[in-house]
């Protein structure tokens, strides 16, 4: 097929349409590293086939390179694409996120797009997440509204050799939960990310300094209360520590004394019985043997009356 006179337009073509994939490549895509999506890898991959088929096996090169026309043509195509690729719309926002328990700062850069319902999601930078998106149109959301807070600061990290800085978003927490989501009679799992703002960052400048304020103060009320605590704590210990001493003390104040110990030493002797007693009150019965202990008991006292007497 003779194609000399629409040649022309065949280059004007290929260079359009290099334009619209470039741009398509990265609205679908999102990556934040450029030409890291599964697109751009395989065209690059197609465009060196073709150069490198004619020399490697001929059978399959169905192009040639070496035909000014069509050498024009993948030219035209890869200009564009890059072309349309950088100037593709890609939303992306740095997030600084807490973690409090850990003493950890996390700062990572976050793509956000708004699908066809209207829905905030993100795109994690994985090929798996974007190969999901191309194939099945399948979205991750976002649980953040990242338009609505407009005010960010700079977090500049100074190292030994390099020095980086970033305006990041300060969120409280962040936290990714997977789920799953039915499209195309398939189960896809789905990683939804939500993000707890920081009460610093506002809309305006004034709620900020109003805001940053009620956050020192909610500082120092909470550092009050943790004193308040430790000294209640003291006072409880202090308590218990004097109530111990006192019951101590009653202890100690109520121990008989010396003539009220005798006395009911006294009486303990008068009235213990002996296995004498028991052994001579089997032997008898009846009232003599009421009469047995009666004597036993009078004895006895008689003889610590004497004993006392001496």
């Amino acid at each position: 097929m003779d194609l000399t006179g629409l040649w022309p337009f065949l280059i004007v073509a290929f260079s359009i349409l290099g334009l619209f994939v470039g741009g398509w490549a990265k609205k679908k895509s999102q990556m934040i590293v450029p030409f890291n999506d599964p697109t751009s890898m395989a065209l690059f991959i197609l465009v060196m086939f073709i150069f490198v088929a004619p020399s490697v096996c001929p059978e399959y090169a169905y192009i040639d390179p070496y035909d000014l026309n069509q050498a024009a043509c993948i030219i035209g195509f890869s200009v564009t694409y890059i072309y349309g690729y950088a100037k593709g719309e890609l939303l992306y926002v740095y997030v600084s996120a807490h973690d409090v328990w850990r003493l950890k700062q996390d700062i990572r850069p976050i793509a956000y797009y708004w699908n066809s319902q209207n829905q905030l999601c993100w795109q994690p930078q994985s090929f798996v997440w974007v190969m999901k998106r191309i194939l099945f149109n399948i979205d991750c959301p976002m649980d953040f509204d990242v338009g609505s807070i407009t005010r960010r600061r700079e977090v500049i990290f100074k190292g030994k050799y390099v020095k980086l800085n970033a305006y990041v978003v300060d969120t409280a927490k962040m936290t990714i939960t997977p789920k799953y989501v039915k499209k195309w009679i398939l189960r896809h799992k789905v990683l939804e990310c939500h993000f707890d703002p920081s009460p610093l960052n506002t809309y305006d400048e004034y709620d900020f300094y109003l805001n940053g304020s009620i956050a020192d103060e909610y500082v120092r009320n909470y550092q009050t209360l943790k004193l308040n605590n430790l000294n209640g704590l003291a006072g409880m210990r202090k308590a218990e520590i004097i109530g111990s001493v006192d019951l101590v003390s009653a202890l100690a104040s109520m121990t008989p004394d010396a003539e009220l110990m005798e006395m009911i030493n006294k009486d303990i002797k008068a009235r213990n019985v002996t296995d004498d007693d028991i052994e001579e009150a089997r032997e008898a019965t009846g009232e003599d043997k009421e009469s047995l202990f009666r004597m036993k008991g009078k004895a006895r006292q008689t003889e610590g009356g004497d004993s006392d007497g001496e």
